[in-house]
């Protein structure tokens, strides 16, 4: 088995995706009944591998460019799926997929010259007291709600995309239930393949995963604090890309900060005006967005949203309830503290 020059004095970047770009001599030999030939205006454009199920693959071998582009997930590692890709796995990696038959490739030569094009960079964190009101912890500490916006992810977590045309400054980052996503019936192929079915699931249950969805070659060399994309050094690095992610996109505030809002009810509140802000709150399930449509159905387009905005943010921060949301953003602030630190 080939080197993979691993770095053993910290902890290792893991991807459950990546996409490469490789030079197609490195690629010795392809099966031409398990592969499709793409033409185009009449010329043999690429040759293409592709499969889903148990897990996904993606290669183009691309001649008029000497290039190929390999894709995968870390289902591909079978038995080993939750050591996820790394520096230690990117050769197994490899090798199984050598193993399919679709092709031919010469592994040691690919992990030495590659570059990375796209990632899913994660860590799987346990122990997380994770409550109902995921989304709503989430939303509490974004710091800027016109720019990020919470989505449901399936129904194991939630998904907060930044709203920006361009595409280096583009952030998708995801925190689900492990456990309860591999449930689902798109990865019973995958069970069904694997010898330690219940191994793996016994290892995730309880586990959330925290996941960002890095689609460009500046954002990589940014979050993973590389010269280059090159497929060694990214796995190599030593950054705690999904803690830089985290932090640009919370601000969690300090909780020990006392309260200036400690009330039995609602109704014991003066003046009337903010009984009336603790109502809408409340109507709002304390959820910044539904603020924010309600702000928005109700106020003049010429009206100053800002300020009406400051004052119910300040009054969230200082519900009771909140707390609890803050304590639980800042429980995965932490575990990613120790994942990528450890």
């Amino acid at each position: 088995m080939g080197s993979s020059k691993v770095k053993p004095d910290f902890k290792m970047i893991s991807l459950d995706r990546i996409k490469f770009v490789t030079d197609i001599k490195y690629i010795i030999s392809i099966n031409s009944k398990l592969s499709t030939v793409i033409f185009k205006n009449n010329t043999q454009k690429a040759i293409r591998i592709k499969q889903t199920k148990p897990f996904n693959l993606y290669i183009s071998y691309n001649p008029s460019e000497s290039n190929a582009i390999i894709e995968f997930s870390s289902k591909i590692l079978l038995n080993r799926y939750s050591e996820l890709i790394t520096i230690k796995t990117i050769y197994s990696c490899l090798e199984n997929i050598n193993k399919l038959g679709y092709c031919v490739l010469d592994i040691d030569k690919i992990i030495s010259d590659s570059k990375i094009i796209s990632i899913d960079i994660t860590s799987d964190v346990d122990e997380l007291l994770i409550h109902d009101n995921l989304s709503i912890a989430m939303k509490s500490c974004i710091n800027n709600t016109t720019k990020y916006h919470v989505q449901k992810y399936t129904n194991s977590g939630y998904t907060i995309t930044k709203d920006v045309k361009t595409m280096n400054r583009k952030v998708r980052f995801s925190i689900y239930n492990k456990y309860k996503e591999l449930l689902k019936s798109s990865n019973s192929d995958f069970l069904a393949t694997v010898s330690n079915k219940d191994d793996i699931m016994k290892y995730y249950y309880g586990k959330y995963r925290i996941e960002a969805n890095v689609k460009t070659i500046k954002q990589i060399k940014e979050f993973c604090q590389t010269e280059s994309s090159s497929l060694l050094e990214v796995l190599n690095s030593k950054a705690t890309p999904l803690l830089k992610i985290f932090d640009s996109i919370f601000k969690i505030p300090d909780m020990n900060k006392e309260s200036d809002n400690d009330f039995q009810s609602i109704l014991n509140n003066k003046p009337l005006s903010k009984v009336k802000n603790m109502l809408l709150i409340k109507a709002c399930n304390n959820d910044p967005e539904q603020i924010d449509l309600v702000l928005n159905n109700c106020l003049s387009p010429k009206t100053n949203k800002g300020k009406y905005k400051s004052k119910l943010t300040k009054l969230i921060s200082a519900q009771p309830q909140q707390n609890e949301n803050f304590k639980l953003m800042h429980s995965i602030r932490e575990k990613l503290i120790a994942n990528e630190y450890r």
